[in-house]
């Protein structure tokens, strides 16, 4: 795990100009976290459709409860997901938050401490005693 190579993008949607950048960095990195994927557990393939083999891709939704609920107003939001390179995938295991703005990983790392790698999408500061709750649970997340 020398020398791991991590970058980090805030996408504002999954779309076309995000897939160009995971494809230009898939040569010189290990591992992409993307916060703000907007994508749902049922659109999450293009993650997979954009870095094909190379990669392996875990990812968590923030829409699923938006959409449960039936009643879409607004933009979309939230999601983050870790991309690894293919190389690493036997040293990978998801690890579950229960949290739809935490994403984990652990690396197993052979002789050496276990790396775990979270991507996080903290929430919006809009003064609300509703944001100041959910601020803290993705803290104890954490």
């Amino acid at each position: 795990m020398a020398g791991l190579q991590i970058v980090s993008l805030n996408c504002h949607g999954f779309n076309a100009a995000t897939v160009q950048y995971v494809r230009s960095s898939l040569i010189s990195v290990d591992c992409i976290l993307l916060q703000e994927t907007w994508l749902s557990d049922k659109t999450a393939y293009h993650l997979n459709d954009a870095v094909s083999d190379h990669f392996i891709c875990f990812h968590t939704s923030a829409m699923e409860e938006k959409i449960n609920s039936s009643i879409l107003t607004g933009r979309p939001f939230g999601g983050t997901a870790i991309l690894f390179s293919s190389r690493l995938a036997k040293h990978t295991n998801c690890i579950i938050t229960n949290s739809s703005r935490v994403t984990a990983v652990q690396l197993t790392n052979n002789k050496q401490q276990n790396i775990v790698i979270s991507c996080i999408d903290m929430p919006w500061n809009d003064g609300s005693a509703d944001h100041l709750v959910e601020y803290i649970s993705v803290l104890g997340c954490l």
